[in-house]
């Protein structure tokens, strides 16, 4: 299985804590919907550097089906598309 990995352009502790908070939205959303419950659902979080020495935050899924509905729910939420969907 191939990972999918999401980045996020992490420039303050307050956006940081957004995302975390985004996070666990959309996974009670999903549990909720009967999509996914909280225990299925592969996702992990890790710190990452971009090619600027820029900090990132970077979401591995385990299906490119749960990295869409998380940039779908992203950009409803917040209005911001999300800044790298490169793998």
């Amino acid at each position: 299985m191939t990972d999918v990995i999401v980045d996020f352009d992490i420039a303050s502790s307050d956006e940081d804590l957004r995302l975390a908070a985004l996070i666990d939205a959309f996974v009670e959303k999903q549990d909720a919907m009967g999509q996914w419950d909280a225990a299925s659902l592969e996702l992990m979080v890790r710190t990452g550097f971009g090619p600027a020495g820029e900090r990132l935050k970077q979401l591995i899924f385990q299906s490119r089906e749960a990295a869409e509905a998380f940039c779908n729910f992203w950009m409803t939420e917040t209005g911001l598309q999300v800044a790298h969907f490169p793998y």
